[in-house]
């Protein structure tokens, strides 16, 4: 994470969990957890048994009976009470070091937000990120929070986890062949789920050939997912410059770029007869301006700076 407060820490997970920036790991150990730790470790910082249910979000008779229990916590409730527990021992570190609570940040964590998109939620935390590098009192919260071990990785249901290992990986990529990823993935998705549908209600469906329509779909899905990376790559730094109008020529230089790496072969290959008319070619056009706007309106609006910026 970086920089030392939990409000920090809790905003970076919220805008797009990252498991390899997450130093800690679930072992053995820490997944081992008994009602009699959670008391440990939540005396040993100085943390009530109300303040802890608070953050938690739960009744204080829940933490109560969690903590009376004897034998080994279950790991998805110890997943979460580590994490938390792992915050607020940073939190009560950077007390005891007598290191006040930053202004600045606790004024922009504090304010509420206009718009909860996943944009205006890297504004602010860049915004943050920002002024954390040159403010004294955030460098030594930083410090005290370096000097603590490594956090584990926070709690994620199963199918949130997966994506997100997901990402991590794909984060490796060049940022235009990123969509391949998830291009590949969400139309796999949905094949596998019609397949599943078709298998389940038709005697004569064969296995064979639902896993070759999943197969092929993931690749179209790469393939469309690679030509909206590569247009957006290059229209969204050409656009910029116009604001709120570039957003929305992004989005329809996006929708184009995207509808005619499909269009394109299928018409030369002669593929498909909708294209074979002016007729055909006329709706794919109004389909493309319709779905641009609705990108640049959604997908490439430009992020809104948080008040004070």
């Amino acid at each position: 994470m970086g920089y030392g407060h939990p409000a920090v820490a809790a905003l970076a997970c919220a805008i797009a969990p990252r498991p390899a920036a997450w130093a800690g790991s679930f072992d053995a150990e820490r997944l081992s957890m008994t009602g009699r730790d959670i008391v440990q470790r939540r005396e040993a910082i100085g943390l009530s048994r109300e303040d802890l249910a608070t953050r938690l979000h739960e009744h204080p008779d829940q933490l109560h009976a969690w903590e009376g229990i004897q034998g080994t916590i279950p790991r998805s409730l110890a997943r979460r009470l580590d994490w938390t527990l792992a915050l607020a021992e940073r939190e009560a570190a950077i007390q005891a070091a007598g290191i006040p609570t930053c202004p600045v940040v606790a004024g922009l964590t504090s304010r509420p937000q206009p718009e909860r998109s996943p944009e205006s939620l890297k504004a602010l935390y860049a915004q943050l990120e920002a002024h954390a590098a040159t403010c004294p009192i955030c460098r030594r919260r930083q410090a005290v929070w370096e000097a603590q071990p490594p956090l584990p990785p926070p709690p994620l249901p199963p199918l949130v986890a997966a994506l997100s290992q997901i990402q991590a990986q794909a984060e490796r990529l060049p940022a235009y062949l990123r969509p391949a990823i998830w291009g590949g993935l969400g139309f796999g998705a949905l094949t596998l789920f019609r397949a599943a549908i078709l298998l389940g209600v038709s005697q004569g469906a064969g296995l064979s050939q639902a896993g070759l329509a999943v197969v092929v779909a993931i690749g179209l899905g790469a393939y469309g997912g690679t030509a909206w990376g590569v247009t957006s790559h290059f229209a969204r730094p050409a656009f910029s410059r116009y604001g709120r109008v570039g957003d929305y020529l992004t989005g329809l230089a996006v929708a184009a770029g995207t509808g005619l790496a499909f269009a394109a072969p299928a018409a030369a290959l002669d593929l498909d007869p909708f294209f074979r008319t002016a007729l055909g070619w006329g709706l794919l056009a109004i389909g493309v301006v319709l779905i641009g706007l609705v990108l640049g309106h959604r997908v490439f609006r430009s992020p809104v700076a948080p008040p004070g910026a």
